[in-house]
């Protein structure tokens, strides 16, 4: 079972994440954000993903916790995929929500890149600062070593677009992630190793 489970304990907030790939299980996400816990239970759910997440701050910054938290999952994402064999390593979505449109592509390619071309109108939704959304899916690649590429192609509601990023991203990630008969014992690289 490709299933991970880290604990990250500093001065701005504790988080542990239980990351699994192979099978989904019903979240458990308790974090003080609550529009963030509302993305992280639809990525759980449209990548059927097994996602746990306990994170409490020490300083009342979202930043720090939402930081915090993408780097458990970006490490915990790594970590559980293993040798990387079998994989299909490349995935990509299109999700519309209402009048929002998003596009995701990912490439577990080893190489952290996030390419981030959404155009939110307000600060914040609800109670999540939209900045820190670009900054959960750069934190993520960094700690995942992965190529992630998000993109809006169209929308004017920043809920239903929040909604669309974190729906397509999910099933990008799922479908890089998943294994594959094509490749089964190989790594799918032609260099050998990713």
């Amino acid at each position: 079972m490709r299933e991970f489970i880290l604990k990250r304990n500093t001065a701005e907030s504790e988080v542990l994440v239980d990351f699994g790939l192979d099978q989904y299980e019903t979240p458990e996400i308790i974090t003080p954000i609550k529009f963030f816990n509302h993305m992280l239970d639809l990525f759980a759910f449209h990548g059927c993903f097994k996602i746990i997440v306990e994170a409490h701050s020490n300083d009342n910054d979202p930043h720090h916790i939402i930081e915090d938290i993408a780097i458990n999952m970006g490490m915990c994402f790594k970590t559980a995929l293993g040798d990387k064999k079998g994989i299909n390593r490349y995935g990509w979505a299109s999700v519309p929500m209402d009048e929002a449109l998003v596009l995701s592509s990912v490439d577990i390619s080893g190489r952290p890149h996030c390419s981030f071309d959404i155009n939110f109108k307000y600060q914040s939704i609800n109670d999540l600062p939209v900045e820190m959304i670009q900054h959960f899916f750069e934190s993520f690649a960094t700690n995942a070593c992965c190529t992630i590429h998000i993109k809006q192609l169209n929308g004017t509601n920043d809920h239903h677009i929040a909604e669309a990023i974190f729906k397509s991203f999910a099933q990008s990630l799922s479908m890089a992630c998943s294994l594959t008969n094509k490749y089964q014992n190989l790594i799918p690289s032609s260099k050998g190793a990713l």
